[in-house]
């Protein structure tokens, strides 16, 4: 009889099978959210159940639904991959980035197509090579999900991940090119026997014409990204998503049609629809609009993979035989994969001067097979490029991966506080650091983590002749403070600071911070437990924190909540002669007594090495990490502690640790304003801020001129 939508026929050929496989997700993802899994291995593994138990005949779901919705999720996810792209991590850690990705990349695809030839599931030069490229690819939904779960976004490994993340997805999105490539010249007569092995290349593909169609391809590529790349520079696609943004389903209806649109030409040429899809959505992550339009149409996203992913699953059709031969081969490379391969990236990265931490926690995530594999291995089965073992031994391998990661994810933090001494800098480095620089540990400042006020209060006590020890783990800023501070040793600059004037103000509102513990409060906290180390210590406190407020203040270029008073001008005022702040030019000396130090600022024994028991005072910039620890450990040596917060929730947290001192820089901000607003409120209203503005924004001018510190504000 004739198909039809619904009722009134003799078959249901969308509805049937889409509503039994959501109402399986739905029970089966509530158990995986108990479990702490992904819904990825829940809906694969619905999808093996139902084509190995035959459950998609009783569903009526044909081979054409199994392909077509195959090929939709497929576009969907490739073209959301495309679109979350994040750049600025490739820009500013572009060295580090393409190191770790060259290195994973060749390392890994060579490893596992030796691995493939050796265990007889890849017979030839071109399986062998797409068996290790689908071990490389590491899932990047599972990567970012975890990267925001744990709040490490802006950490330097979730920022080095993003990075490789990028080339990892374009990398594969190039394998699709030379996948459809030989999907053309594919002899469609030859049928691949799942026993049958050493089949050779010439009786898969007419590999006469291979060089040509691979020629053609990466052409029709090349033509494709020129021809987007002048869409985005002539701000055509700009122009026309902002209309399309006015109403919800008219930017859904754009962002479908250009999808879909690209894909449909590149399949018309003969190129990869999928590597267009991809390509489509990386043009549009350039565009102003691209959170907007990720926001907006995002659950269009999980549809498609999730049907992608159910569909996949019973494609396969696994039986019992196939599964009790292959599985031992998918577990050992699971085991490869997920462990193996990481501590073997983990020891032979040290050379690339990433620190322990970094490689640690890049390791721990970086360590599955993902969506771009799975969609390498259902391309690469179509092509004839796998047979049937090769897809279901990377199959299961993906799905123990992906299992695993969430479980490394949870043990990562317990397990590097347990092993981290092993691979920290050991004394002698430590020792050799401060003898290079002539740096003594005694009666210094520590600033663990860099931000905006941390660089500020660097600058004041640099200015009082005091050492500063800066620690921080981002090799970037560490490149670019040694060259601001030690390179140029000798050499004379000159530093914008605050100085003289009519502080009362700042002074008042810095003694609170949102409610932090000033002099006479902590004074009181201490009282219980009185002696005279510990009164003196928090008199060094209350002394060390006016000195900043009164000299560098709560200067912060974040979040403060001004538009169009920012930076200096809204938290000193800009004008000399409107303003009671006036701005010296102190001529500092450079590389004397400040020190970037490139390690990790969250370990005890780092404290340890550079003297931090014997600080003056400590200064913590890292807001989103738990300092427990740290403000134990500036207790018991009876060493005043500073933290940074800019949330107040934050900032509730750090006094209930009994920090010495908060810099609330929102609350500073705020004061500075109020402090802004009344000496501007008699002014003539064409002249309100006018000064202001101009000597902020030559300020401004003046900070990018100096390109070490214009690279230390972008990172």
């Amino acid at each position: 009889g004739n198909r039809t939508m619904s009722g009134g026929g003799d078959k249901l050929s969308v509805i049937l099978p889409l509503g039994i496989m959501m109402l399986w997700l739905g029970i089966v993802s509530l158990f995986m959210h108990v479990v702490r899994q992904s819904n990825i291995v829940a809906a694969l593994i619905i999808g093996l159940i139902v084509g190995g138990s035959g459950l998609d005949d009783l569903m009526q779901l044909e081979e054409e639904i199994k392909i077509t919705f195959i090929e939709l999720g497929n576009v969907l996810v490739l073209f959301f991959a495309g679109l979350s792209t994040d750049w600025s991590s490739l820009s500013t850690y572009r060295r580090e980035i393409w190191l770790i990705s060259i290195i994973q990349f060749t390392s890994y695809i060579g490893i596992f197509a030796g691995i493939g030839y050796g265990i007889h599931v890849a017979h030839n030069a071109v399986s062998c090579l797409y068996f290790g490229l689908a071990c490389t690819m590491s899932s990047t939904v599972i990567v970012k999900n975890y990267l925001g779960y744990w709040g490490e976004e802006t950490q330097l490994h979730g920022k080095l991940l993003y990075g490789v993340m990028v080339l990892q997805d374009t990398l594969a999105a190039i394998s699709f090119v030379i996948i459809e490539a030989f999907k053309r010249i594919k002899q469609g007569s030859i049928q691949i026997d799942v026993f049958e092995q050493n089949v050779p290349m010439s009786e898969l593909f007419y590999m006469d014409r291979a060089g040509f169609e691979i020629g053609r391809a990466i052409g029709i590529m090349f033509a494709l990204l020129a021809i987007l790349f002048v869409l985005k520079r002539s701000d055509i696609l700009d122009k026309v998503f902002r209309y399309f943004r006015k109403e919800e389903e008219m930017l859904f209806i754009g962002a479908m049609a250009y999808n879909f649109g690209i894909s449909a030409l590149c399949q018309l040429v003969g190129f990869s629809p999928f590597a267009g899809a991809y390509f489509a959505g990386l043009n549009l992550s350039f565009l102003a609009t691209r959170t907007h339009i990720e926001s907006k149409i995002s659950s269009l996203r999980a549809f498609g993979m999730t049907n992608f992913y159910f569909m996949l699953g019973v494609y396969v059709q696994l039986d019992g035989p196939s599964f009790g031969r292959l599985i031992p081969w998918s577990i050992m490379l699971a085991a490869i994969v997920s462990f193996g391969m990481p501590m073997i990236w983990f020891f032979f990265t040290r050379y690339m001067g990433l620190k322990g931490r970094t490689r640690f926690f890049i390791a721990c995530t970086n360590n599955s097979m993902g969506e771009f594999s799975l969609i390498i291995q259902n391309l690469c089965f179509n092509a004839h490029i796998f047979d049937r073992d090769i897809h279901i031994v990377l199959l299961f391998a993906s799905i123990i991966t992906m299992i695993i990661t969430p479980i490394t994810q949870h043990l990562k933090y317990p397990v590097y506080r347990y092993l981290g001494s092993w691979y920290t800098m050991d004394k002698e480095s430590a020792d050799s650091v401060l003898r290079d620089h002539e740096f003594t540990c005694a009666d210094h400042v520590v600033l663990l983590g860099l931000n905006e006020v941390g660089k500020e209060i660097a600058d004041f006590f640099h200015s009082k002749g005091k050492e500063v020890a800066m620690i921080d783990l981002d090799p970037e800023l560490h490149r670019a403070l040694l060259k601001q501070y030690t390179e140029n040793k000798g050499k004379r600059f000159k530093s914008d600071m605050c100085d003289g004037g009519d502080n009362e103000n700042l002074r008042s509102a810095s003694a609170f911070v949102s409610g932090s513990a000033s002099p006479e409060r902590a004074v009181q906290r201490e009282g219980s437990s009185a002696n005279s180390n510990g009164h003196d210590r928090v008199e060094r406190a209350a002394s060390a924190a006016n000195s900043v407020s009164s000299g560098t203040g709560g200067r912060s270029f974040r979040g403060s909540g001004l538009s169009s008073l920012s930076g200096r001008s809204a938290l000193f005022g800009a004008s000399r002669k409107g303003f009671p702040f006036l701005f010296a030019k102190y001529t500092l000396p450079v590389g004397t007594n400040i020190l970037p130090i490139y390690s990790d600022p969250q370990k005890p024994i780092i404290w340890r090495r550079y003297g931090m028991d014997k600080a003056l005072l400590v200064v913590s910039c890292l807001e989103e990490h738990d300092m427990t620890g740290l403000r134990k450990f500036c207790h018991d040596n009876d060493v005043p502690f500073i933290s940074t917060a800019d949330r107040k929730s934050r900032v509730k947290h750090t006094i209930d640790l009994e920090a010495d001192y908060v810099v609330h820089d929102h609350f500073l901000a705020a004061r500075r304003l109020q402090h802004l607003l009344k000496a501007q409120i008699n002014v003539e209203k064409e002249k309100m801020f006018e000064a202001e503005g101009k000597e902020h924004l030559r300020m401004l001018v003046e900070e990018t001129k100096c390109r070490h510190r214009k690279r230390i504000a972008e990172i």
